[in-house]
């Protein structure tokens, strides 16, 4: 009995100590928690040290770059197509900045060219401004030049706007080469009895160069595509 009770005694305390081992110590899980937390709170750090590392290195190139900048001159020229007779102007681009014009820009300053040339109008302003907008687009000392101002002796469109009205109603360009050009078009003349009569006409235009936009102040403004004209033959 003795013997028994001795080892019953002996169990209870095995019993004992095993519960205690897995049973919940509150100074143990304050510590891990603890631990956890500071682990937690070092990732954050770390992770905002680096963030801020980085905005500091991104802000000092941005103030190298300004600092760059602004000793340099900022001044471009604006290349743009003052259209006189419909009252708008068109933005080309940046004169010096891949300044070869698109084939369509091209196109529409030849088709300008066109009514330039053919319109007239009762307004005696308005035809001087088409003709000289048409002469500036032409080379200078080149056949067009020399053509151009031979037909508008002989075609002054101030005296025909006294008896007519003509207008380019609609054209075509289609490049051929490079720098040559088919034009085709149709304008409807109407004269001081009301009488209106449409036919369509067609000729090729050569240019001096591949356009490159114009940034001469004083051309520029009137001529911005830099589209001159060396030669043409209209069938008119």
């Amino acid at each position: 009995m003795k013997f028994w009770k001795s080892s019953n005694r002996n169990s209870q305390k095995r019993t004992q100590s095993t519960h205690s081992a897995t049973e919940s110590n509150p100074y143990r899980d304050a510590q891990l928690v603890d631990i956890g937390i500071a682990e937690r709170a070092f990732r954050a750090n770390d992770s905002l040290r680096r963030q801020n590392t980085i905005q500091g290195f991104s802000l000092l190139i941005a103030l190298l770059a300004l600092a760059i900048l602004a000793t340099k001159d900022h001044t471009q020229a604006i290349v743009y197509h003052e259209d006189a007779k419909n009252g708008t102007i068109t933005y080309m681009g940046v004169a010096g900045v891949d300044t070869t014009l698109a084939l369509n820009t091209v196109e529409k300053q030849l088709g300008l060219w066109i009514e330039y040339v053919r319109d007239i109008s009762s307004d005696p302003d308005f035809n001087r401004r088409s003709r000289n907008e048409a002469m500036i687009m032409v080379a200078k000392g080149s056949q067009a030049q020399n053509s151009l101002s031979i037909f508008f002796d002989q075609n002054d469109p101030t005296k025909l706007g006294k008896s007519i009205h003509r207008i380019v109603t609609r054209q075509a360009v289609n490049r051929i080469t490079d720098i040559s050009y088919q034009v085709v078009w149709t304008e409807q003349t109407t004269d001081a009895d009301g009488n209106s009569t449409q036919a369509s006409y067609q000729g090729t235009v050569t240019l001096q160069a591949v356009p490159q936009a114009n940034s001469d102040s004083v051309l520029g403004p009137a001529n911005p595509a830099g589209v001159y004209i060396a030669q043409y033959d209209l069938k008119v």
